[in-house]
């Protein structure tokens, strides 16, 4: 059986990491050690000096099927930090409904970013899809904002990226409005996946 981190996040914010990170092997009826590394560029960017929770979904995979067998539902791991004290992330929130908040938080040329607050009560994954510019449609699939995991009480951060030549080819001088509806997936469940109205966001040029 082979296990690995599906996801983890630091302090409720999720690192958005590989998912098959600490890959481990255990043989039936044994024990391993697998370890998770931090990586610093990322506790950097989100100022965090302190580790006071971490919380982890382990996937375990049968190595003779090579398909997902079980997960573990999320864990928190508190450390002796922890005082319950978390600083969220926020910015202007521009939809909040069914335990799912978004937030604008800024954007960097043309790179517009949001954090995603997760109460639903359950892990999540999503997609970021229906991106309009303009009210000109986006037909480019952008994997980095497919299949997004987020734990249950943590955040994560995504960025809708507007390309010159799709600016150029739409004959868009100056961005205004970014539109986009989410995916969302309870537990990773396509069977439960329901999907969000049109979330938009008015940009002041």
């Amino acid at each position: 059986m082979n296990f690995c981190a599906r996801s983890y996040a630091i302090n409720r914010i999720n690192t958005d990491n590989n998912i098959y990170d600490m890959s481990c092997d255990v043989a039936n009826g044994k024990k391993a050690n697998g370890k998770i590394e931090i990586r610093k560029d990322f506790l950097s960017r989100f100022g965090i000096n302190k580790i006071k929770s971490f919380d982890v979904l382990f996937w375990a995979y049968d190595n003779d099927k090579n398909y997902k067998s079980f997960d573990t539902g999320q864990i928190e791991i508190k450390t002796s930090l922890f005082n319950g004290d978390f600083e969220e992330i926020s910015g202007e929130c521009i939809f909040e409904k069914h335990g799912i908040r978004i937030d604008y938080l800024y954007n960097s040329g043309n790179k517009y970013t949001y954090c995603l607050t997760n109460n639903t009560g359950n892990y999540i994954n999503f997609d970021v899809d229906n991106i309009t510019i303009n009210d000109y449609t986006s037909s480019e699939i952008d994997y980095d904002l497919k299949g997004i995991i987020v734990l249950n009480n943590c955040q994560s951060l995504f960025t809708v990226e507007v390309s010159d030549n799709f600016c150029l080819e739409n004959e868009i001088s100056f961005i205004e409005k970014i539109e986009f509806t989410l995916d969302i997936r309870p537990v990773e469940s396509y069977i439960d996946s329901w999907n969000t109205e049109l979330i938009l966001k008015k940009i002041k040029n």
